[in-house]
């Protein structure tokens, strides 16, 4: 269009000039708007100099400022274009120009009016704006949802909050699917202090022609989320975040299909054992149930984020058996699977919630796997001792075994198995383990004492040779346990629970004692009371005293440390 009107200026028509001015507008292009005008439709720029009059010169606001002639016959089309970019190139004193356009019926010429309204608006000047879209408000012809949008805009950006939530409330009216507008609304509201409207704002459900729910938008949902959130509506948001996250997990929430889940541990396996567990294809169940509009406005972050927060709050108002579906459900998400990093902490989270709930045999599943990939984590292990602890199934002793043999020098899996072998009386298979493990780790005081206490066991028992000999090796292993852990009050407890289980009285009654006379090893804190051994020893010492026949002395010891 530029070379055509270069090489033939004089066939140009009125419906050239348009579509030039049109692109040139749309392209942001105002100076040569401008220019097009000077040239083609004798719009006359006043005091330029002679070298600033050729066609493609960039015009600057202070030249165009109370500089202009324009022909008595223009047409209004073209003086709206001249005054929008006008206002673009920042020409304050533009009223005149556009005053024109006032006397024109705003029902006849709206979109004129709204081309100014915009023009105003591109250059922050809403107060300008303002007045020109309260006419086209009031009017039959542009009482539309974007004319109101515009109007909100402007009110909003002048601080008229007020005002600019009605605007808004007005779009929403004209155009319910105005997910931005909903959005806006539910803002304003909660400015104005309004909470319960501005959660109501962001409620749209799509229906069909008979009236039922098919379809809900992911943003307004996710955007309701966290506005419950800040508001601590904590069961209203526990609800709406499982409704967001449910694009995110599969729709499995029955016994079979989360054992399924549990027991497998990759999502391809998962996803094969559902779909034969249930007998079609899971995608055709997503389908069925209440579709979500946009559901790729919501990215990775912001879902991982809310499947955190759900969490975290389900935990702390003890909802734990939603908390274990939840996190089992999370486990069929492709989207945090396939992310290593996510993946890893959302079976942390499934293996809390499963504890949490007492669900152990969940638990173990999850743990055993975990202990697989992280053998030199001794927290790992420790926390898979607290739940084959609480757990009634024996089915670990074989996997340790099993790990062992791969594994034959692991201090944990050393431990353990000694530890099964002596629950279940094997004594001299115990031994032998925490003899292996004595190697790997000499000085832990805790092998050690699993060493000194086999030794009594085996002494203990009725048909045991060499008795005495027995004693005086678990002796040893003692006074080394003591001389690792240092003089405290759990060393003499355990030395005096030892003595007792030997028949050694009046050792015991030493070790008792001593422990009655010293301070827990922790002594400050909420749970510090766990460690203090005083009522422990203080009633194995009335024990001792009521079988010798001092029952005046047993009920002293067990009112000084064991009534409260």
């Amino acid at each position: 269009m530029e070379t055509a009107t270069q090489k033939h200026p004089l066939a140009i028509t009125s419906e050239d000039v348009n579509l030039l001015l049109e692109l040139y507008i749309s392209q942001n292009e105002f100076s040569k708007s401008v220019n097009v005008l000077r040239q083609h439709c004798g719009v006359v720029i006043l005091d330029l100099d002679d070298e600033q009059t050729e066609d493609n010169v960039q015009l600057t606001s202070k030249q165009l400022q109370d500089r202009f002639l324009i022909p008595d016959v223009f047409p209004i089309d073209l003086r709206i274009k001249l005054v929008s970019c006008l206002i673009h190139l920042h020409c304050v004193h533009v009223k005149p120009i556009v005053a024109q356009l006032f006397n024109e019926s705003v029902e006849d010429m709206g979109d004129l009016y709204l081309d100014v309204a915009e023009a105003y608006m591109d250059t922050g000047n809403y107060h300008k704006a303002l007045p020109i879209l309260a006419l086209l408000v009031k009017s039959e012809n542009y009482n539309l949802a974007a004319v109101w949008l515009k109007y909100g805009e402007c009110l909003s950006a002048v601080g008229q909050i007020q005002n600019a939530s009605q605007a808004y409330r007005q779009v929403v009216a004209l155009a319910p699917s105005h997910l931005a507008a909903r959005m806006t609304l539910s803002s304003l509201q909660q400015q104005l202090g309004r909470h319960d409207e501005a959660l109501q704002a962001l409620t749209h459900e799509q229906h069909d022609a008979a009236g039922e729910v098919i379809g809900q938008d992911l943003s307004l949902l996710l955007q309701k989320c966290n506005l419950l959130y800040s508001q601590q509506k904590w069961p209203q948001f526990i609800n709406c975040s499982k409704q967001v996250l449910s694009t995110q997990f599969k729709d499995c929430f029955r016994p079979a299909q989360m054992s399924a889940i549990i027991k497998n541990r990759s999502l391809k396996h998962r996803r094969e054992a559902l779909r034969h567990l249930t007998a079609y294809n899971l995608d055709r169940e997503l389908q069925e149930s209440v579709a979500f509009s946009n559901e790729h406005s919501a990215s990775l972050q912001d879902m991982w984020e809310l499947f955190c927060r759900v969490c975290d709050k389900m935990h702390e108002l003890k909802r734990f058996q939603e908390l274990e579906t939840l996190t089992i459900a999370a486990l069929t998400s492709p989207q945090f699977m396939n992310d290593s990093e996510k993946a890893k902490e959302a079976e942390f989270l499934c293996l809390m919630a499963c504890y949490m709930n007492k669900n152990f045999d969940f638990a173990y599943n999850i743990i055993k796997e975990i202990c697989v990939k992280e053998m030199n984590n001794h927290r790992a292990w420790n926390l898979f001792c607290q739940i084959i602890t609480w757990s009634e199934d024996i089915r670990h002793n074989r996997f340790c075994m099993r790990l062992l043999l791969k594994q034959p020098t692991h201090l944990p899996l050393e431990m353990l198995n000694g530890h099964n072998s002596l629950v279940a009386g094997s004594y001299k298979h115990s031994l032998g383990e925490y003899v292996a493990a004595f190697r790997e780790a000499p000085k832990d005081p805790l092998v050690s004492l699993c060493i000194g206490l086999t030794f009594f066991h085996l002494a203990s028992q009725k048909f045991s040779t060499r008795r005495h000999s027995l004693v005086v090796q678990g002796c040893s292993f003692l006074n080394q346990y003591v001389e690792l852990r240092g003089d405290c009050q759990e060393t003499h407890y355990n030395l005096g629970r030892a003595m007792h289980q030997l028949g050694l009285l009046h050792a015991a009654v030493h070790y008792y004692k001593q422990v009655l006379e010293e301070a827990p090893a922790i002594s400050e804190g909420p749970h510090c009371d766990l460690f203090d051994l005083s009522r422990e020893a203080a009633y194995n010492l009335s024990l001792i005293y009521q079988h010798s026949g001092n029952s005046d002395l047993a009920r002293m010891v067990l009112q000084q440390h064991c009534v409260m």
